[in-house]
């Protein structure tokens, strides 16, 4: 590594001439500049700050490559054509054990839910029926009500006209068989009344025998589903986690194919300037799946830089902005330029030197030809 310096040399020359009497001076200054190449050279390798393994992570088959290692590519240029059928059958079958799963859980909350609505539904029918009774509201009750009244009445009439009958036969004005006939009638609506009684007391107990019958029914649904209600809640449990399990792996399934560089069953770029390499993946051959190998490198070329190692002597010459000329090892026939964009804090030793890394930005990077990290380089540092 050395310095070479730019030399300027400036020559005055005075002649001086005479002719008769009269003297004349002239003064001629000349100038001219030699250059000397003033530049500080250094090497280093090119690295890129931004470099993407793609790693295709669900079980697929390429079909096709469309780029070569080294090639420069732009955003959303195809890369691979994939075919994972298989894939998406599996996230098929998956979303329909996820169904098959929500349904069986609504079934064991159905069974709850319903006991429940039968309970309840008992319960609302106990109370009305209950109500109707103690209110007499009751329809068949309210019937025999009035059946009972009217029989009262119209027994009332008879014993009236029975015992106004019996006044008259004892004064002679009827027959003892008149007489007779008015009390068998008598006797036959009291009857009529015992009956219509009868029949109230056989309505209210089986009213109340019916409500029994239901409060038994409640009881035995209330104890039905307490017996199992542990039982179902467990399994309802059990469902819930297993529905979400199957909802994370959907999820997990999905999300491998919602990758910025897939778009259907392509691989593309989703650089907007990238150079690809290391490119593992071949034609027919299986990715993805428990292979975990990367398939290729995507380098940002927009973070391409020269890291070039600076002597410690020449570092209070260069500084942020510092122009450099480039030269790639590979192709030492073209330079580039661009400047330094970033300096080290920390010096460090190496080869037994101190030196201090920089990092110099090439202008125009899309031009480069076939750049990946690792590569060598020289460059000239302007002070």
């Amino acid at each position: 590594m050395h310095k070479k310096w730019l030399v300027v040399i400036s020559i005055a020359m005075l002649l001086t001439v005479g002719c008769a009497n009269e003297e004349k001076q002239e003064v001629s200054n000349v100038s001219y500049t030699e250059e000397v190449d003033d530049s500080i050279e250094v090497s280093g390798k090119i690295k890129a700050n931004k470099i993407r393994e793609v790693s295709i992570d669900f079980p697929a088959t390429v079909e096709e490559i469309y780029v070569l290692e080294g090639d420069k590519l732009e955003k959303g240029q195809e890369i691979l054509a994939l075919n994972y059928e298989e894939y998406k059958d599996e996230i098929k079958q998956k979303e329909q054990d996820l169904e098959l799963e929500k349904l069986a859980l609504k079934k064991l909350k159905g069974i709850i839910e319903t006991t429940t609505v039968e309970i309840n539904s008992l319960q609302k029918e106990i109370n009305q029926k209950q109500n109707l009774l103690d209110t007499g509201e009751d329809g068949s009750i309210k019937i025999i009500k009035g059946q009972i009244a009217l029989a009262e009445q119209v027994l009332e009439v008879a014993e009236k006209k029975y015992a106004d009958s019996k006044a008259i036969y004892e004064a002679g004005g009827i027959s003892a068989k008149e007489l007779e006939e008015l009390e068998m009638d008598v006797n036959a609506k009291q009857k009529d009344k015992e009956e219509l009684e009868a029949s109230m007391e056989k309505t209210l107990l089986e009213k109340n025998l019916e409500i029994d019958k239901l409060k038994d029914s409640k009881k035995a649904k209330e104890m039905e589903l307490d017996n199992s209600r542990n039982d179902i809640n467990i399994s309802i449990k059990q469902e819930e986690l297993t529905i979400k399990k199957i909802e994370l792996e959907l999820q997990t399934m999905k999300k491998k194919l919602e990758q910025t560089y897939i778009q259907g069953n392509k691989v593309v770029s989703d650089m907007d300037l990238s150079v690809i390499y290391d490119i593992t993946a071949q034609r027919g051959s299986s990715i993805g799946g428990n292979q975990k190998a990367t398939n290729f490198k995507l380098m940002d070329l927009s973070t391409i830089v020269a890291t070039v190692d600076i002597p410690e002597e020449f570092i209070s010459k260069v500084k942020i902005g510092t122009k450099a000329e480039v030269t790639i090892y590979t192709d030492d026939s073209k330079t580039y330029t661009g400047q330094i964009v970033r300096l080290s804090e920390m010096a460090v030793e190496e080869s037994g030197e101190t030196i201090i890394k920089a990092d110099i930005v090439l202008d125009d990077i899309e031009k480069v030809e076939k750049i990946v990290p690792g590569l060598t380089v020289e460059a000239k540092l302007y002070s």
